[in-house]
Formats: structure tokens, sequence, C-alpha cells
């Protein structure tokens, strides 16, 4: 099991440097409809991500403009989100991870990662996209923001809490392009 998208495994991460050429999200509905999108360089596929909440083209080109991909979530968190963003949120990132791995490099090092299972653990709380690792049950709480919170030893290999959305998505894609 890979537990931690850094160091070996950092280009598992959103925030990993890979510049990709895709559509802005919603015209990727658009050209599933039969019309042509405009393409945009998404630095990082947060980048990419963190755009497709924006009801206005133009905030999401801001958000590809930002320099790194903290600043793009950041901004991210600031947009008025588009109507159907809960609903479509999990087909955004897996539309990015497919474009971010169309790049050769990339996929076969997502290849390599075969038969792992990928966990994005965290120690931030996010047991939407990751899983945070913890100790035992009873060390776990929930914030009144709803986040993971612990007490005890993190990386324990004790408890994976959480849906873990990214490594499920990023198996999808290793399994496509195998």
């Amino acid at each position: 099991m890979i537990t931690s998208f850094t160091g070996e495994y950092a280009f598992l991460s959103n925030f990993y440097d890979c510049p990709f050429t895709a559509p802005w999200y919603w015209n990727e509905m658009i050209r599933i409809a039969g019309v042509e999108p405009g393409l945009v360089v998404w630095q990082t596929n947060e980048h990419y991500f963190q755009a497709a909440k924006a009801r206005e083209r133009s905030q999401a080109l801001t958000i590809a403009s930002r320099p790194t991909p903290q600043k793009a979530k950041q901004r991210g968190r600031q947009v008025r989100l588009t109507d159907y963003w809960e609903t479509h949120k999990l087909n955004v990132m897996l539309y990015g991870l497919r474009y971010k791995f169309q790049n050769p490099m990339l996929a076969d090092m997502l290849r390599a990662t075969w038969p792992h299972r990928l966990v994005e653990g965290n120690k931030w709380g996010d047991d939407y996209w990751g899983g945070v690792w913890v100790y035992t049950q009873e060390s776990i709480r929930r914030t009144s923001e709803g986040q993971i919170a612990w007490s005890g030893p993190i990386y324990d290999k004790g408890i994976c809490v959480g849906h873990n959305w990214l490594g499920r998505l990023l198996e999808l894609v290793r399994e496509e392009i195998r």
C-alpha cells in the first residue's frame, strides 16, 4: 500500500508540477455535446480542479494563472460555486487525472505503482479525498466543521479513516492505462 503522495510518490499529488493542456471542465461537457472548446494549459491538477468550481470562465482563468497550486486552491475557495459542483466534483477530478496521466513519463510511473493500493494519507484531516491514519478507533473524532481530528500517533498504519477518493480515482486511471 502506498500511503503518502510525497517523496518518491509526489507525482500522485494534485500539487505535482506537470503542465497539461485540457479544456475548462464545463467546456469539456460542451465538447461531449458536439462543440469543440478552447484549451487551457493547467500547471497542476489542483489548478484544473479548483478552476472547475468557478461559475464564470474569467474566474477559472484567474485560478489557472495562479503561480502555485496552493494559491490556486486558495482562490478556488473564494469563487462562487457552479450550481452542479457537488454532483460533478468526482468527475472533474477524474477528467483532470486522465489529462495529467497522458504524459508518458507520468503514465509509466503510475503503472509502476501496480498492484499497490493508493491512499492519500494526510495529517490535515481530509477524509474525503484522502485517508487519515490513526492508531485506534477511540482516537477519532469530528470537529465542528466535519473534519477528522485525532489524538495519538499518526501513520502508525492502524486505521485509515476516509473515503480516499483521490487514491481510488488514481487506481481507476491506472487500470485504464495499463
